[in-house]
């Protein structure tokens, strides 16, 4: 059985509560080939498979199903939609391609894209090849809600004056934009940096290296 909840953090208010159908969130399981626990290790095994009835109607204990613990740990993002008879379940990305933010949850990727289109749309002369940008989420300020982190690379070829136009005016544009709906609150920006974009050889955006980015300028930040 899979299902798909807003967080699986217990101090979350959150916690284990079904996403509504497209919402991403974080893919849970159970049945009788998930494992029982970790050997010698019951604290990690408390915290990977939890007990927890997150149906909308009350769970039939008689039923062996029903009595099994939640597997919490697989640390991936999906989203639900209904099929004709059932629940189908898609991946999305994983744990950390993901931001909580008014205590709905975000897809970095989808953020990426709708801030790429914003920038190219509010920046006549932008084109798609001249803009990437990087979103991730870190909990700063808060415990249980992330700030949108954003990096934007933009291409040496265009020029300077646009450039300069993007730096000045951006987070002032994408804030206003919010407000009127025409971004989601996941997009608000909470801090803006100008720079490369750390990627693979595959062209996917390296999510690791962007958050060590941040906590070392958060860091520094910090000290001075």
């Amino acid at each position: 059985q899979v299902e798909v909840v807003k967080a699986v953090d217990q101090s979350s208010p959150d916690y284990m509560h079904p996403c509504l159908e497209g919402e991403p969130g974080f893919i849970i399981t159970k049945g009788f080939n998930v494992m029982s626990g970790y050997v010698q290790n019951e604290e990690a095994t408390r915290t990977a498979l939890v007990k927890h009835d997150i149906t909308h109607s009350p769970a039939e204990p008689s039923l062996p199903m029903n009595r099994l613990p939640w597997y919490v740990n697989l640390g991936d993002i999906g989203f639900w939609l209904q099929g004709k008879d059932h629940k189908d379940v898609y991946w999305m990305s994983r744990e950390s391609e993901l931001l909580i933010i008014g205590g709905a949850n975000y897809s970095c990727a989808q953020i990426n894209d709708d801030l790429k289109t914003f920038l190219i749309k509010q920046y006549p002369g932008l084109t798609q090849n001249d803009v990437v940008v990087g979103t991730v989420g870190m909990r700063i300020n808060s415990e249980h809600e992330d700030e949108c982190l954003v990096t934007v690379e933009l291409s040496p070829s265009i020029s300077q004056a646009l450039q300069k136009r993007v730096r000045e005016e951006f987070v002032s544009d994408a804030l206003t934009a919010v407000k009127q709906r025409k971004l989601s609150k996941g997009a608000k920006p909470s801090r803006v940096r100008f720079g490369t974009v750390p990627k693979n050889f595959k062209g996917a955006i390296l999510v690791k290296d962007m958050k060590r980015t941040w906590k070392e300028i958060i860091e520094q930040e910090d000290k001075s």
